[in-house]
């Protein structure tokens, strides 16, 4: 059995020379043969808002200082959302428990996770 002694680089790091070297050789083929990058170019990536209202389909969105019909306490953030059909859907704040019910077109105001508990009461933002 062949001993396999721990070396030092030159940052002084111990290393195994085998597990080192495998370790380092064929590293870049190896994610290239596991990785789908067509699926990974594909991601949805989120799309910039410059009036909230203006959302009508499903997707990720995010808005600053600069959108129009943003809650007010909000600088900026992240949105998703979900939508039926272009009149129809909800607008969910991310990492917040804000979000927006749209019926026909109309927004609601801003309401709430624990509104729904409690029966549909609004935080008075909109």
């Amino acid at each position: 059995m062949t001993e396999i002694r721990s070396i030092a680089d030159s940052t002084r790091t111990f290393y195994y020379p085998q597990t080192h070297y495998q370790a380092v050789v064929g590293f870049e083929e190896g994610i290239k043969s596991i990785v789908n990058y067509e699926y990974v170019s594909n991601l949805t990536k989120p799309q910039y808002l410059k009036d909230l209202y203006s959302i009508s389909e499903s997707g990720l969105f995010y808005f600053d200082d600069k959108t129009a019909n943003k809650p007010e306490q909000l600088s900026n953030g992240f949105v998703q959302a979900l939508f039926y059909d272009a009149k129809n859907g909800v607008v969910n704040l991310i990492n917040t428990l804000n979000f927006y019910d749209i019926k026909d077109s109309k927004w609601s105001e801003l309401k709430t996770i624990g509104s729904i508990i409690k029966g549909g009461e609004t935080n008075g933002n909109k």
